[in-house]
């Protein structure tokens, strides 16, 4: 199980370097009201938000994370969007989605080193 765990928040790790870069681009459409453009990459986003949020809680036993924390911040998102609040769309994700990507990204990180270190 632990090398599973492993693999998977090696994964994870790799997939949170990948919203990180993204993220930006998603902002930077909501703010310009592209959002033709930017349903398919939400899509995407949930979809990995959702992916992340299974990992950390099948995970648990090896990271110190709320996966809770990550739920109720992709509520908030989906709240927004059913509303077809851009700019509070983009506000979350700028102030509240990317910088819990960029700590889990450094939290399962460390969590991996020490895993394979062990």
């Amino acid at each position: 199980m632990k090398a599973q765990s492993i693999e998977a928040l090696e994964t994870a790790v790799e997939y949170l370097d990948n919203i990180s870069r993204a993220l930006p681009s998603i902002i930077e459409d909501y703010r310009e009201q592209n959002i033709s453009t930017v349903s398919e990459k939400m899509i995407n986003l949930s979809d990995g938000l959702r992916w992340l949020y299974d990992v950390a809680k099948l995970t648990k036993d090896y990271h110190s994370l709320d996966e809770d924390e990550m739920l109720g911040c992709y509520t908030e998102i989906v709240d927004a969007m059913e509303m077809k609040d851009y700019i509070l769309i983009s506000d979350l994700i700028e102030y509240e989605l990317l910088p819990l990507v960029e700590g889990w990204r450094a939290s399962l990180s460390e969590s991996v080193k020490n895993l394979t270190t062990n």
